[in-house]
């Protein structure tokens, strides 16, 4: 039989079975399953318990997704911080992609929007690259959304300076040297943002 062995770390308890961590249970599991520290169980129980840690682990992922759209490299993470074994975690991601939780398409186009009229589109695509989804929508996503928006980098430029700081000298070379920071970290070139201000002193 099974040999299980149970670590209370925590406010969790990490579960192991003949040595083999298989992920965490809460208190109210261990004083429901009656585990102790260390017994045999059968082969059911084992089932049981790896059950009990996908359904949680599915609760948790559909609770983020409920609120906001996310990847799978998002709740790869989440369920990685909640100490979930890699299989519970690769059986998670497939049901959330089987039942349309999880969509790639969707998501990107959740990104781009969110950051259209703040960001570069290289630095979005640079973004979306780090994030774990299929990547062939982004560059059909990136040209529809632009045609749709009529947004561009000139236009992005000059919202966000007037903004921002559209109270600045920007003749001193100190705000001058901000500016193009703050930008750069946006994904705008230098140069592009030192046009729009040359042209900008020249009106």
């Amino acid at each position: 039989m099974p040999y299980i062995a149970v670590k209370h770390v925590g406010n969790r308890y990490k579960v192991y079975s003949d040595d083999t961590y298989i992920g965490p249970l809460c208190k109210s599991d261990i004083v429901r399953l009656s585990l102790e520290e260390d017994q045999e169980v059968s082969q059911a129980l084992i089932e049981e318990i790896k059950d009990i840690m996908y359904r949680r682990a599915s609760n948790s992922s559909m609770t983020v997704l409920g609120q906001r759209e996310a990847s799978k490299g998002d709740i790869i993470s989440k369920l990685k911080l909640k100490e979930y074994t890699d299989e519970t975690i690769e059986h998670v991601i497939d049901m959330l992609y089987k039942y349309n939780y999880l969509n790639d398409s969707r998501y990107i186009e959740s990104y781009i929007r969110s950051n259209i009229e703040k960001k570069s589109r290289a630095c979005i695509k640079r973004e979306l690259s780090m994030k774990d989804v299929d990547t062939s929508y982004v560059e059909v996503l990136l040209d529809e959304l632009y045609d749709e928006t009529g947004i561009d980098n000139e236009s992005i430029i000059k919202e966000t300076i007037a903004k921002r700081f559209g109270n600045l000298d920007l003749s001193d070379d100190k705000n001058l040297r901000r500016v193009v920071s703050y930008m750069a970290r946006r994904g705008f070139k230098p140069g592009e943002v030192m046009k729009y201000i040359s042209d900008l002193s020249d009106a």
